[in-house]
Order: structure tokens, then C-alpha cells, then sequence
């Protein structure tokens, strides 16, 4: 992967799978990330309130946004 120093990523579905595995790549390219998932109990895609409040958790913790990685699915 790319060098990703100073970028900032959230991707969703990171608990397990391909979104863990993708977030772990980022973070090994120098990105650094916030992940969300229903299984950990930090966003559930199919609530429009909790993905608003998981965005702006992730916004406010990282500064701004250069990276989406939209993993989850249902």
C-alpha cells in the first residue's frame, strides 16, 4: 500500500474480516483510522441517528477525513 502518513480514514464494518484487515493495512501505511461496527457496538448502519453520531465522533477525534472505506453490509 501506498504511503498514507498524516491521512485520516474511517472505515465501517472494522471489527472483523475484510474492514479489520483494511484498517490494519491503513494503519500500517501511516494512515490514522477509526473504525465502526455493530458487532462493538459503535455504529449501526441501519440507524441514521447512530451513523450521524459515529461520523461525527470520528470527524472530531481525527480533524477531517481524506479516507471512506464503507465495509459494512446488511
Amino acid at each position: 500500500m501506498a504511503d498514507l502518513e498524516g491521512k485520516r480514514a474511517i472505515v465501517t464494518g472494522g471489527s472483523s474480516g475484510i474492514g479489520a484487515a483494511t484498517a490494519q493495512a491503513l494503519v500500517d501505511a501511516g494512515a490514522r483510522v477509526v473504525t465502526g461496527s455493530r458487532s462493538d457496538g459503535t455504529l449501526d448502519v441501519t440507524d441514521p441517528a447512530s451513523s450521524e453520531r459515529f461520523v461525527e465522533r470520528a470527524l472530531e477525534e481525527l480533524g477531517g477525513l481524506d479516507i471512506l472505506v464503507n465495509n459494512a453490509g446488511l
